[in-house]
């Protein structure tokens, strides 16, 4: 009979899910962690199994539940003396507030709060996490200009440490951040290198997002018959993977879908949705890669 996996284990198990975005097996493995950890007195194990359950939480949409969670695991981690963990609590808190209750003033404040632990432990992944939300934050407030910059440098933390998801996350938001400047050929040529690194770390969260951000881009050059393929297929990426849509893209994203009525044929449009609900991610890619 194979040995019961171990606290250790299940800190790893968690992380991988936390990364795949897949909530339903990280929330089974969160509680795994916080009934063995209880079972055993580790109240450090307890604390993380507090923060996982908050991250799967948060990726179903679920904000409440997330913040019960975050801050669980934040008060747990300060008790212990782990600044590294009240950082994460406090991130979670963050991420949060931005993506789900779009309180950019509370975002700001806990990442400001999150970010001198985060270089004083030397979380490069962390410190990057919060330049690229900070990113964000500055594209909520009409300064996509700074925005770019908080990118790039989160960016270059995240192809120094080789993670390819997260570099294609911030080359994403790049080319946004480029397109509301008006430069759409810098937009563009961003798109093709950002794809460059989620090819090689295809987490379902940023293939979604990368895809949402090709659909506003079609939109705003007038791309329409190409947007709505996309946007069927955004959707029906989502539907699979469990990749809810989260608040801070919606400014963007809104406008364009009340738009595809007006500007594609009511015979034609549903049609262009079927021809979106079948392409996969390689087709879908060769579509967008014919916008100039």
């Amino acid at each position: 009979m194979a040995e019961a996996p171990g606290v250790r284990d299940l800190h790893e198990a968690a992380t991988a899910a936390s990364i795949a975005a897949d909530y339903l097996r990280l929330a089974d493995l969160a509680r795994q962690m916080i009934e063995l950890s209880e079972r055993t007195q580790d109240k450090r194990g307890v604390a993380w199994g507090r923060y996982f359950y908050g991250v799967a939480y948060y990726q179903r949409s679920d904000g409440p539940a997330a913040q019960r969670e975050f801050r669980a695991s934040r008060d747990l981690f300060e008790k212990l003396g782990d600044r590294e963990g009240v950082a994460r609590g406090v991130l979670g808190l963050a991420i949060v507030a931005l993506d789900i209750d779009a309180d950019v003033d509370q975002a700001r404040h806990l990442y400001d709060l999150a970010a001198p632990i985060l270089r004083a432990v030397g979380d490069s992944r962390g410190l990057g996490n919060v330049l690229g939300n900070l990113g964000e934050i500055c594209r909520l407030e009409g300064s996509p200009g700074k925005a770019e910059g908080y990118a790039a440098e989160a960016l270059e933390l995240f192809r120094e440490s080789e993670n390819h998801a997260l570099a294609g996350w911030q080359l994403t938001n790049i080319a946004h951040f480029r397109l509301l400047l008006r430069d759409e050929v810098g937009a563009i040529d961003c798109m093709h290198e950002a794809y460059e690194e989620l090819s090689q770390d295809p987490v379902p969260r940023w293939i979604a997002w990368y895809f949402d951000t090709w659909f506003i881009i079609a939109a705003t050059l007038g791309h329409w018959e190409k947007a709505a393929q996309i946007y069927a297929f955004a959707n029906r990426y989502r539907d699979e993977h469990n990749a809810p849509r989260y608040q801070g893209i919606l400014p963007w994203f809104s406008g364009p879908v009340e738009q595809l009525s007006q500007n594609i044929d009511g015979d034609e449009l549903p049609t262009l949705f079927d021809a979106g609900e079948i392409l996969t991610v390689e087709s879908a890619v060769n579509l967008v890669f014919e916008i100039v």
